[in-house]
C-alpha cells in the first residue's frame, strides 16, 4: 500500500514536471525573442572564412541561404530543443523498464526528468548547441549496438558521422561521447579507433582554431541583419575567442560562497542519482573497466569547469552519459532478476525524498554574478501560481547566470 502510495506521488509530480516544462516552453516561443541573442549568434558562425571552432552547425544551416534567416535559425533552436527533450524522457523510460519489478521505476524517471541538469537547463538555453551532443548520446543509447547491426560498415559510418556533428558543435562532447561509443561498438578496440579518429581530429583542430576578431565581426553583422541585437562581449561567438587566462579572470569575479553552494548543489544531484542507479542494479552489466566511469565523468566535469566554467551544462551531459551507459549495458546483457530486486520500503522513501530534493533545486539560482535576489530559475517554483497558471516571469541572462564563457 506505502509503495503504492510513493508510485502514484511520483506520477503526480511527473505530472506537474511536464506541465511547467509545456509552460516554459510556450512562454519563451511567445516572448518577443525566442531564442537569447547569446545564443542565437553561434548559428550565423560557418566555414566560409576557413575552419573555425562550432562552426559545424552553421555550415550545413548556410544552405538554407547566407545568411541564414532568423525565423529559420528560431525554427531549428525550438526544434532542437524539443527533440533533446523527447530523446531524454524516452532514456528515462527506456532505463526505468530495464529494471527490477521491484525498483521503484517511476522514481527513477522523475530523478531524471526532474534534474535541474537535464530538461530545466534545456529550456532555460533553448537553441544550445548542447542538445546536439544530447541526441548523439541518444542515438547511441536508443539504438542496436554496432555488432547487431547487418552491416558493420553503415554501423560504423553512422557512429563516426554523428560523432563528427557532436564534436563539431561543441568539441568538449567528445569527453562525454567516448566511455558511450567503447560501448557502443562491443569493446572492440580497433572499430572503436576507427570510429573516433576522426571526432577527434575535429576536437584539436577546433581547440586550435578559435575565431578571430574579423570572423566574430562578420558573423555578428550577419546577425545584426537579421535583427538579433548582439555584441562580442555578449554572444556565444565572442566567447569562442576567450584565452584560457580569461575564462579564470571570470571565474575569479564570482561570488566565493554562491559559486561553492552551486558546485556542491549540482555534484550532488549527479551523485545522488548515480548511487540511485548503481542502488539498483543497473550498472550490473557493466564491464569492470567501466565501474568507474561515474569518477571519470566527475573529473571531466570538474576539468571543464574550470577552463570552460559553465559546469552545469558539463553536469547535465555527465547525467545523460551516465544514463546512456546503462542502457546500452542493460541491453546487452540479460536481466538478473535477483540481484535487480533490491528495492525495500526504505530504500522507497529515500529515493522520494531524493526526487524532491531535485525539485527543489531547481529554485536555487546557480553560478550566479550578482545578489540572489535577482535572479530568476528556469522554472519559478517561487510562485506557485507560476506552476499552475503559468504567469510570465523574468528571463535570466547570461551575466545573470553566469553562462556566458565556454
Amino acid at each position: 500500500m506505502r509503495q503504492r502510495v510513493i508510485a502514484l506521488a511520483s506520477v503526480a509530480l511527473l505530472c506537474v514536471i511536464a506541465w511547467t516544462t509545456i509552460v516554459s516552453l510556450v512562454r519563451q516561443l511567445r516572448a518577443p525573442v525566442t531564442v537569447q541573442p547569446f545564443i542565437a549568434s553561434q548559428y550565423w558562425l560557418t566555414y566560409e572564412h576557413g575552419f573555425v571552432r562550432r562552426g559545424l552547425p552553421g555550415t550545413l544551416l548556410a544552405f538554407a541561404g547566407n545568411p541564414v534567416p532568423h525565423q529559420v535559425v528560431t525554427a531549428i533552436a525550438v526544434m532542437l530543443t524539443i527533440s533533446a527533450i523527447a530523446v531524454t524522457v524516452l532514456m528515462s523510460l527506456q532505463l526505468a523498464q530495464s529494471l527490477g519489478d521491484d525498483a521503484p521505476r517511476t522514481l527513477i524517471v522523475l530523478l531524471l526528468v526532474a534534474s535541474p541538469l537535464t530538461v530545466s537547463l534545456m529550456v532555460r538555453d533553448l537553441g544550445r548547441y548542447d542538445t546536439i551532443g544530447i541526441l548523439a548520446l541518444g542515438f547511441f543509447a536508443l539504438s542496436r549496438p554496432s555488432y547487431a547491426w547487418r552491416s558493420q560498415s553503415a554501423a560504423l559510418a553512422t557512429a563516426t558521422l554523428i560523432a563528427v556533428l557532436a564534436v563539431g558543435s561543441e568539441e568538449f562532447e567528445l569527453a562525454f561521447l567516448v566511455p558511450v561509443l567503447w560501448l557502443w561498438v562491443g569493446r572492440a578496440r580497433r572499430t572503436f579507433l576507427v570510429v573516433v579518429a576522426i571526432p577527434v581530429a575535429v576536437m584539436v583542430a577546433s581547440l586550435l582554431m578559435r575565431p578571430s576578431t574579423a570572423v566574430v565581426t562578420a558573423v555578428l553583422g550577419k546577425a545584426r541583419a537579421e535583427g538579433v541585437l548582439v555584441t562580442p562581449q555578449g554572444s556565444a561567438v565572442g566567447a569562442l575567442s576567450n584565452t584560457l587566462r580569461q575564462q579564470f579572470d571570470y571565474l575569479a569575479n564570482v561570488n566565493r560562497g554562491e559559486l561553492t553552494l552551486s558546485i556542491l548543489l549540482t555534484t550532488g544531484s549527479f551523485l545522488v542519482l548515480a548511487w540511485l542507479l548503481r542502488r539498483h542494479g543497473v550498472f550490473d552489466a557493466v564491464p569492470p573497466g567501466m565501474r568507474w566511469v561515474g569518477l571519470y565523468l566527475i573529473l571531466v566535469v570538474v576539468l571543464l569547469g574550470i577552463v570552460g566554467v559553465d559546469y552545469r551544462r558539463w553536469w547535465m551531459h555527465a547525467t545523460m552519459t551516465l544514463t546512456a551507459i546503462a542502457l546500452i549495458s542493460a541491453r546487452s546483457a540479460p536481466r538478473l532478476e535477483a540481484d535487480l530486486r533490491r528495492s525495500t520500503l526504505t530504500e522507497a522513501w529515500g529515493s522520494l525524498v531524493a526526487a524532491l530534493l531535485f525539485i527543489a533545486l531547481q529554485a536555487i539560482p546557480v553560478a550566479t554574478h550578482t545578489s540572489w535576489q535577482r535572479l530568476r530559475p528556469a522554472w519559478s517554483w517561487n510562485d506557485p501560481r507560476q506552476i499552475v497558471l503559468g504567469a510570465p516571469h523574468a528571463q535570466p541572462t547570461c551575466v545573470l547566470l553566469g553562462d556566458c564563457a565556454g
